[in-house]
């Protein structure tokens, strides 16, 4: 698939952010990335299953649900293109804790997780900063999540 429209979109993504034509096409040239297109409700991750792949949202919509013990779905997150997702589950040994859904027709991007983290022998300088990129990115939401909690651990809607 001719990737070259999604290009703007890319550079957007945390994960590629500011990353220059010729940069995109020598990494996706590198990682050789897998793209599907999932219909409305289909599922991208399900809870329970492990995954080696960051994804980033092409198009449409998609949804991260998690479970309760009383089997009710919480809405976690919701993305539009450019989302991106899987990026820190893909690096753990851990199964993943939210089924990611698409709430309307979409396609996304997936990209081998190692060959993120071990470059090609070429070691490009993009991938150097897709590198820096992706610390960046998991930083970024481990802060976002620490807020989350500090709003949880608040004892009254005025602290």
């Amino acid at each position: 698939m001719d990737l070259h429209p999604y290009y703007p979109l890319l550079a957007r993504t945390p994960l590629l952010r500011g990353m220059r034509p010729d940069e995109l096409d020598t990494l996706l040239d590198c990682f050789a990335p897998r793209v599907r297109r999932y219909a409305r409700d289909e599922i991208l991750l399900l809870a329970g299953y492990e995954t080696r792949e960051v994804g980033i949202l092409l198009e449409g919509s998609i949804t991260a649900v998690k479970s309760t013990p009383d089997g009710a779905s919480v809405a976690i997150t919701h993305m539009r293109p450019g989302g991106l997702f899987g990026d820190v589950l893909s690096g753990s040994s851990q199964k993943s804790p939210v089924t990611v859904m698409a709430t309307t027709s979409c396609l996304a991007l997936y990209l081998p997780y190692q060959k993120i983290i071990r470059p090609c022998a070429k070691l490009h300088s993009a991938h150097l900063q897709l590198m820096q990129n992706l610390v960046l990115t998991i930083s970024d939401k481990y802060f976002a999540l620490d807020r989350r909690v500090e709003l949880l651990i608040c004892k009254s809607l005025r602290a």
